[in-house]
């Protein structure tokens, strides 16, 4: 779709883009450049949430555990290279070689069970701090999770999400993101500040339909 700039912008082009919805260059180059600070923020909030939590996970280490959720997360990552390196129509030796780059079969499980272990970590932490916070999750949260699956159009019931994720699964990662709030709310975050939006910057969000 060709890009549009400024000078080529011009009030019946603002109507055709925006359907009706905005009538003069103005009122449009407002909205966008009010789109673009809402996504800016809503990045720069979702990064340091990630980074805070991040920062509790790297100063926890994995002490005792069940090797039987360790497996689980080996089997996970098993699964999920054979499937993307089927996905690129390579086999799994080729994949890890050239994809992954790395050297041997025995690195590559080097890797899967390091990454199992960091995944297990994630896991911990999150029911440790959900128990000390006292987070729950309800089967009304669970469902409102599963049908939002089915809204984008990823699967058509609830039988095909439950084959891609469980319940169990769905409820740590509400749990995760109820914690990712609370410890934003607890941390001395610096404001986000709003950056002057160029011209080149707001041209790239004008786009003739």
């Amino acid at each position: 779709q060709p890009v549009l700039t400024h000078e080529q912008l011009t009030d019946d082009l603002v109507v055709k883009i925006s359907d009706g919805q905005y009538s003069n260059v103005a009122d449009y180059r407002a909205y966008v450049k009010d789109t673009i600070k809402t996504q800016n923020e809503s990045y720069y909030t979702d990064t340091i949430k990630s980074d805070l939590f991040n920062i509790v996970k790297a100063s926890s280490a994995l002490a005792a555990y069940s090797e039987d959720d360790l497996a689980h997360y080996i089997k996970y990552a098993n699964e999920y290279y054979a499937e993307y390196a089927e996905y690129l129509g390579l086999d799994l030796n080729t994949f890890i070689t050239e994809n992954m780059g790395l050297e041997s079969e025995d690195k590559f499980n080097e890797y899967v069970q390091d990454e199992a272990r960091q995944n297990l970590l994630r896991e911990y932490i999150i029911i440790a701090i959900a128990e000390e916070e006292g987070i729950t999750v309800t089967d009304t949260e669970i469902n409102t999770e599963i049908q939002k699956y089915i809204e984008q159009g990823y699967f058509a019931t609830e039988d095909e999400v439950l084959e891609y994720i469980t319940r169990d699964e769905i409820a740590l990662n509400l749990k995760y993101n109820k914690i990712l709030e609370i410890i934003y709310e607890n941390a001395n975050i610096i404001p986000y500040q709003e950056e002057q939006v160029d011209e080149a910057a707001t041209d790239d969000s004008i786009q003739d339909n």
